[in-house]
């Protein structure tokens, strides 16, 4: 269990939020001096807060009330809470060994089974006597998280532990730490900029930005229902239009909306006609209509015509720019590669899009 409840000065910006969690995995995300890394130091024992507290597992680690003088602020080395840095911080003239078991304690037998068990965990048999700068960046993220681990933490806190990574090692690595988590179950927080890493990874996402937290909640939650245009922004959402309530009916579950762009048609929102509004949906959302498809009612399905002004390869699929209005595009879309293929997609050729109703998601203006 974590809670964490801080304030503190910064000359730039303030840090103050609050979030509490369980044994999750938790993915922090924002914008670089958002202060993510500034909140795991503050975990960690690294940083104190003005005020605030910090407890983890019902233990206190930091403790001090708004307007006192003096608070409790546990030193870091009796904080039971596993660190992986962004550079790995591993001892170079040491072996895999060596820097796995540094800074462990209890009996040594202990110690040696801990080590046994998680280079298996983490696999890192047959490497246990090499020096850490024989082996590759992979390998060496690993041994950082064996040495975290070994003390046994009641939290784990992570910096970006793969941003230097290829791609090909951060999902092996990826796969990883979630078996970690699977047998370890406590906290994790975990800093990244990758959205990916963050939809995958995080059972709990936070989003930062100039010291507080705009949204925390689960990824479905954050990706798909975002609370904000910023929000929206930070997770990829891409498609965000501004319009105006055309008409409500709560009895349909409805909402019909004169967008700037071009309208459309919404789930039920308590609104008054007239009413500015702010709506977006996820690339990923918008699908490809087949010629001669039958829609139902084709305004509540929101197909939209337009011409594709660009497809860009993206992973195992494209990202789709189709132009409806007069501006550069307006929408961004991403299909998988069959159904690009299946279309026959070209730039230039003439589309027709649908918007499901159930997709498109109110979002709060910043």
């Amino acid at each position: 269990m974590l809670e964490v409840q801080v304030k503190k000065k910064f000359r730039s910006f303030t840090l103050d939020l609050e979030l509490s969690a369980g044994n999750e995995l938790i993915c922090l995300l924002g914008p670089s001096g958002a202060g993510k890394t500034t909140l795991l130091h503050m975990v960690a024992g690294l940083m104190e807060p003005d005020e605030g507290l910090i407890r983890v597992n019902n233990k206190s680690y930091f403790q001090k009330p708004a307007g006192a003088r003096r608070g409790r602020q546990l030193p870091p080395y009796r904080r039971r809470v596993g660190y992986v840095f962004q550079n790995y911080a591993l001892f170079p003239h040491l072996t895999v060994n060596q820097n796995i078991l540094f800074g462990a304690k209890g009996s040594m037998d202990e110690t040696r089974q801990e080590a046994s068990y998680l280079v298996n965990l983490l696999r890192l048999r047959g490497l246990e006597q090499r020096k850490v700068t024989e082996l590759s960046s992979g390998q060496q993220q690993r041994v950082a998280l064996a040495r975290a681990l070994i003390t046994r933490p009641d939290i784990l806190l992570l910096d970006e532990p793969f941003s230097n990574l290829d791609e090909l090692i951060r999902r092996k690595l990826r796969l990883d730490l979630l078996r970690v988590h699977r047998d370890f179950r406590i906290p994790i927080m975990m800093v990244t900029h990758d959205l990916e890493e963050a939809s995958t990874l995080g059972e709990m996402v936070a989003v930062m930005d100039s010291g507080r937290i705009l949204q925390v909640g689960t990824r479905e939650e954050v990706f798909y229902c975002p609370r904000s245009r910023r929000v929206a922004r930070f997770v990829g959402m891409k498609n965000i239009f501004d319009g105006r309530v055309a008409e409500v009916k709560p009895e349909e579950n409805l909402l019909k909306v004169a967008g700037d762009k071009f309208n459309v048609c919404l789930p039920y929102h308590p609104c008054r006609v007239g009413d500015r509004i702010v709506f977006g949906i996820r690339p990923e959302n918008i699908s490809l209509v087949r010629n001669g498809a039958e829609l139902g009612k084709r305004g509540e399905n929101n197909v939209l015509k337009g011409r594709l002004v660009e497809m860009i390869p993206e992973g195992p699929g494209y990202r789709l720019f189709l132009k409806t209005t007069a501006d550069t595009y307006d929408l961004e879309i991403l299909i998988p590669s069959r159904i690009a293929l299946k279309h026959q997609l070209t730039v230039g050729k003439e589309l027709s899009v649908t918007l499901r109703k159930t997709a498109l998601h109110l979002l709060r203006e910043d």
